[in-house]
C-alpha cells in the first residue's frame, strides 16, 4: 500500500468525526417562522390561562366578585361562539387545542373539586340536600350558559345556581 492510499483513506474517515459547522443564521432559519408569531401565541395562551385560572380559583366562591369572575370564565369557556376573534373556540383553534376536550376536562375537574370540598367541610353531598330539580353547581357547569342565557349543551334557558 502506498502513502497516497493511506492518506486519502484517513482523510475520508476523518470527515465522519469532524463536527458540522453551522452558522447561526442557518440554525435559526427554521425557527423564524414560529418566532414571527410567538408574541401572538403567548397572548392567546395568557388569555386561556387566565380564564382557566379564574374558573378553578372561583369555582366555589361565596363573595359576589368571585362568583362573577367564575360565571364570566365559565360562560367564555363553555360558549361555542366563533364570532369574536378572542372567543374560546378561536383561541383553541389558533393554539391547535381541542376545545371540547378542554371543556370536558374542566367539567370533570369541577365535579371532583366540588365533591372534595364538600367532603373536606364534612357535609353531605350537595345533591342530597337540594330539592329535586334544583341545579347543583356541578349541573350548572355541565349545562353552562352561553352569552344570552342559552345553555351551550341543550339550547334551553337555565338558571346557574349561585348566580347573583
Amino acid at each position: 500500500m502506498d502513502e497516497r492510499e493511506t492518506t486519502s483513506s484517513i482523510d475520508h474517515h476523518g470527515d465522519l468525526f469532524e463536527p458540522e459547522i453551522l452558522l447561526p443564521t442557518q440554525f435559526f432559519t427554521k425557527l423564524r417562522g414560529c418566532a414571527a408569531h410567538d408574541g401572538e401565541r403567548r397572548l392567546l395562551l395568557a388569555i386561556l390561562e387566565d380564564a382557566i385560572g379564574c374558573f378553578r380559583k372561583y369555582l366555589a366562591a361565596r363573595d359576589n366578585r368571585g362568583r362573577r369572575l367564575f360565571r364570566e370564565a365559565q360562560g367564555w369557556i363553555m360558549s361555542e361562539d366563533r364570532e369574536y376573534p378572542f372567543s374560546f373556540e378561536n383561541i383553541c383553534d389558533c393554539l391547535q387545542l381541542n376545545p371540547a376536550y378542554i371543556r370536558q376536562g374542566m367539567r370533570e375537574w369541577a365535579r371532583v373539586a366540588l365533591l372534595q370540598a364538600e367532603r373536606d367541610m364534612g357535609t353531605e353531598p350537595d345533591h342530597a340536600r337540594r330539592p329535586a330539580g334544583q341545579p347543583t353547581p356541578v349541573t350548572a357547569v355541565r349545562g353552562a350558559r352561553a352569552p344570552g342565557g342559552v345553555s351551550a349543551a341543550s339550547g334551553q334557558n337555565r338558571r346557574v345556581s349561585g348566580a347573583a
